[in-house]
């Protein structure tokens, strides 16, 4: 993947306005802090306030019972989830990809609890190893796994290979972004390019290529580019 395309589909979500749910809920730090780290001290309240309104401004169906799975499957987990919080996605080892599937898998498991309530969970649990998941996503995965002829043809989808296919991704942008010679990382240039305070993730930005390209299917890089409107005007 270029570095360009990754920064049209930031550009281009962006301006869909689609941010204010996720930046809202990554600004309450004492919440996340404490749903990262000890998520069994929270109550139920908490946890639907917080983590369940941003579940259902993304699209996700989830009453207080949600609310009671996601807190067991974290809280069953927690040392894996402890592990993986100082990693990012590029410095993922096969086997913390193993154990990122694993505790992805938990989460999918619980009763009302299916891969877009889990993925984008993980994520806010995670923002720097996990992504989020929907539908639409999930089926363009599977997918290229099958005209690859991967361990994902005919098979179950495998959370791990998710991550494997995005890891490859962030590292493929990040070379080529080195090769421009453009200041900081990936995700720094563009949270700054874009006016964000708080920062994106390279796995967010990733995600919103994944989205933009499969949920919502806009072409990447568009086939008009109104900066090279002057090459239209006669001299």
């Amino acid at each position: 993947m270029r570095f360009i395309d990754l920064a049209w589909a930031a550009f281009i979500y962006r301006g869909f306005g689609y941010d204010e749910a996720y930046i809202n809920i990554m600004s309450q730090r004492p919440f996340l802090s404490r749903l990262r780290t000890h998520p069994s001290g929270l109550s139920i309240d908490e946890i639907d306030q917080n983590l369940l309104k941003f579940l259902n401004q993304w699209k996700c169906r989830c009453s207080k019972s949600t609310g009671t799975a996601i807190q067991s499957g974290l809280a069953s987990e927690r040392k894996l989830v402890k592990m993986l919080a100082t990693k990012t996605l590029m410095t993922l080892t096969e086997n913390q990809i193993h154990q990122a599937e694993q505790v992805y898998d938990t989460l999918d498991g619980f009763k009302g609890i299916g891969p877009a309530i889990a993925g984008k969970t993980l994520h806010i649990v995670n923002p720097q190893v996990f992504l989020p998941l929907d539908n639409s996503v999930l089926e363009a995965f599977k997918k290229d796994a099958r005209q690859q002829g991967g361990d994902e043809s005919g098979s179950p989808f495998r959370y791990g290979s998710f991550l494997t296919r995005a890891k490859e991704d962030a590292i493929s942008v990040t070379d080529d972004f080195n090769s421009l010679k453009l200041p900081g990382s990936p995700a720094e240039y563009i949270s700054t390019k874009l006016g964000y305070e708080s920062r994106k993730t390279l796995a967010k930005y990733l995600d919103e290529y994944y989205w933009i390209t499969s949920t919502i299917k806009v072409q990447i890089p568009p086939s008009w580019d109104p900066t090279k409107i002057d090459n239209d005007i006669a001299p």
